[in-house]
């Protein structure tokens, strides 16, 4: 079978995808189509592959805006922490507010 252009493309996305989903979504495909009982041929293939390689992206961008998104919050509660530790009192007596 010749390496079709999607298939190129799918290879070329291992630093986005990682090697490790890569190597699930390929195997996957291949048992899915196998399961089918459908031919084993470079347009079922690409077609399938190009479907679930778009997933994988998705769900990668998801999660790392989501990541982005909590660490974001994390840095906010830091920095309101800071500036608490900051204002309160250095001599051990209660903060008054008002």
């Amino acid at each position: 079978m010749a390496l079709g252009p999607v298939l190129l493309a799918g290879v070329g996305v291992i630093g986005s995808v990682g090697a490790n989903v890569l190597a699930d979504v390929v195997t996957g495909v291949v048992d899915r189509l196998r399961g089918d009982g459908k031919e084993i041929t470079q347009a079922p293939v690409e077609k399938a592959l190009a479907l679930k390689l778009e997933e994988a992206l998705v769900g990668q961008r998801d999660s790392a805006n989501r990541t982005d998104r909590e660490r974001s919050e994390t840095q906010r509660r830091r920095a309101l922490a800071a500036r608490a530790a900051v204002a309160a009192p250095q001599d051990g007596s209660a903060a008054t507010y008002g």
